[in-house]
């Protein structure tokens, strides 16, 4: 090991779990796709067949879904107070005026829902 791997060990297992993170999420927005299977007949009955791979095609990223920042479950937006409803809608300058389903409908807009 360097010196530099010494100095930094206790940071050496976090980093690799960064790294593993950003693999991962490298594979999600990359996913290898076949586009063709090429066949080659070398002889009578003998022939070998290669697929062919997209490797840089990007995927379209899934529906984003809003986590509760206490427990990491999915929010559902009726479950929250007005209060937290108005403290959203304040903070992304959008009226905050009106009743519960009013502000979860201009809160949906927002979001493109």
């Amino acid at each position: 090991p360097t010196p530099l791997m010494i100095e930094m060990s206790g940071y050496k297992c976090q980093f690799a779990r960064f790294e593993d993170l950003k693999d991962q999420l490298r594979k999600r927005m990359f996913k290898k796709r076949r586009v063709r299977r090429l066949r080659f007949v070398i002889f009578n009955g003998l022939s070998i067949e290669l697929n062919t791979y997209a490797l840089i095609r990007p995927t379209n990223p899934g529906t984003i879904t809003w986590l509760d920042s206490m427990t990491n479950l999915p929010l559902k937006l009726k479950d929250l107070t007005v209060v937290e409803l108005k403290y959203y809608l304040a903070a992304h300058n959008i009226p905050v005026t009106g009743k519960k389903e009013a502000l979860i409908s201009r809160i949906l807009t927002h979001m493109g829902k």
